[in-house]
């Protein structure tokens, strides 16, 4: 593991990571082998249909990755967007996934928001993104500017608290974990092998992404820390339910 808590990172230098792993993370969703993204996912789709229950809406998916996801939220009638700075991912995402109703483009949720000024979106879904996100500031103003007004961003995320402790491949006792530092990790889902590339992890503390979606105009919700989500995720995953102030 490396730490970099000093270092400016962009977009552009996480996106490089994951389109590294673009293709592993094919292979593993692609032959469902992954029980955590399918916890994850199971979760995520029961939160939205809990919010938007005729089936009917406009979703964002940020952080879409290879588009997994996203196909699920459209196979249920919503109008889906998902979007990721990874474009190699996108490229993957856009060849199986072919609704009607679903579209991709390889951009980050900043930029988005800046070329898509009118856009409106009745909910935004970031599954286990946020601690992938260079400038969270940033990131919540453009959520902000794109949920409609009574609309929800669902997130889920590694909890600040438990997650890195937790991983047995991560060594983080010497650090505090109040505090915000950038990790630079191998990312593996539960007993498998690491993918070919390292990832960056910002880590934060709870407050400092509330900080930041209050400043951005949002309210949270609902800040859940489910018993158990996926193997070897006891209390690991958080739920974070924003809606515009």
């Amino acid at each position: 593991m490396t730490i970099h808590s000093s270092h400016t990172y962009t977009v552009t230098d996480q996106a490089a990571r994951w389109n590294a792993n673009s293709a592993a993370r094919l292979h593993e969703l692609g032959s469902n082998d992954d029980p955590s993204y399918r916890a994850l996912s199971h979760l995520i789709l029961q939160k939205l249909t809990g919010l938007l229950p005729d089936g009917h809406g406009s979703v964002l998916d940020v952080g879409c990755g290879i588009g997994f996801l996203s196909s699920h939220i459209a196979s249920l009638g919503f109008t889906v967007v998902g979007i990721d700075p990874a474009d190699q991912g996108i490229e993957i995402a856009s060849t199986p996934h072919t609704q009607p109703h679903l579209q991709f483009e390889a951009t980050s949720l900043e930029d988005y928001a800046s070329n898509h000024p009118n856009a409106s979106f009745d909910a935004l879904v970031a599954n286990m993104v946020l601690h992938c996100v260079p400038n969270h500031y940033s990131f919540f103003a453009a959520a902000a500017r794109l949920l409609a007004a009574d609309g929800a961003f669902i997130a889920t995320l590694p909890n600040p608290d438990t997650y890195l402790p937790g991983r047995s491949d991560v060594d983080v006792s010497d650090y505090n974990m109040q505090t915000s530092y950038v990790f630079e990790i191998p990312f593996r889902i539960h007993g498998k092998d690491a993918h070919p590339e390292r990832v960056l992890f910002f880590h934060r503390p709870m407050k400092e992404y509330i900080a930041a979606a209050t400043e951005a105009g949002l309210a949270v919700s609902n800040l859940s820390v489910p018993e158990h989500i996926g193997v070897g995720r006891a209390k690991r995953i958080s739920v974070l339910i924003l809606t515009k102030a």
